[in-house]
């Protein structure tokens, strides 16, 4: 019976020593949720600033179309300030931009790593804020574009690839049509079911510029990535 007590009182503090150890992986996990990764950094554009970083848009997408118009490969460089800085007032290029994203989510960034993307965006719901955040990597191969969805973060926090799995699946018919083309696409496979990024997706690599009266097909050759800069290889096709 004299041991009775002294079990008891081992229970108690394995007990409590338990209870610690949730309390401070549950305070970790919450505080890696919040987290603001460094590299999230969306530009705050002022308004007299607006019309450069419009003209510089229009400046790219014209000089875009006319290097297509001469039916020559080309290559195309694209920084990752410039999409920044162009996401940051999409709504002052385009009105109907502020549809792109659900309301939930605000602040857009693009990071350009040395084999891919990072996507990145302010989500806030209540009380709950964070940035999630998703790696892509991509390649060209010869039958079209992969792309693998290399693991989605919510601040510094790693989300389960089940959970993303099975909402990747919800969009599936939604935003998205896998098994059909898109009207922007000649030839290639059709699109690519959505939960099938997290294995590795192939994309078409020849699309359709469409402006106006113009219809440009063309062909993406080669992708480079380097920290910072993303470098895409034209080559435009017969019309």
């Amino acid at each position: 019976m004299a041991g009775r007590p002294s079990r008891l009182k081992w229970v108690r503090w394995a007990l409590l020593g338990v209870g610690l150890v949730v309390l401070v992986a549950g305070v970790t996990c919450w505080l890696m949720f919040q987290h603001i990764p460094g590299w999230y950094r969306p530009p705050a554009i002022a308004p007299a600033h607006h019309q450069r970083i419009r003209n510089d848009w229009a400046g790219s997408r014209d000089s875009l179309q006319q290097a297509m118009l001469r039916e020559r490969p080309f290559e195309f460089t694209i920084t990752q300030d410039q999409l920044n800085s162009w996401l940051a007032i999409r709504e002052a290029i385009w009105q109907l931009s502020r549809e792109w994203l659900p309301p939930a989510l605000s602040e857009p960034f693009i990071l350009i790593e040395k084999d891919g993307l990072r996507l990145a965006a302010t989500y806030r719901s209540g009380s709950i804020r964070t940035v999630l955040s998703a790696r892509l990597r991509t390649k060209l191969q010869a039958d079209g574009i992969w792309v693998r969805l290399d693991g989605l973060d919510g601040g510094s926090l790693g989300i389960p690839d089940s959970w993303v799995r099975e909402r990747l699946t919800l969009m599936n018919g939604r935003a998205w049509s896998p098994g059909k083309k898109s009207r922007f696409q000649l030839g290639g496979p059709p699109l690519p079911s959505l939960p099938g990024l997290l294995d590795g997706a192939v994309f078409p690599a020849t699309w359709v510029w469409k402006e106006s009266e113009l219809a440009l097909p063309f062909q993406i050759t080669g992708l480079r990535f380097e920290p910072g800069v993303l470098v895409i290889s034209f080559r435009p096709l017969p019309r």
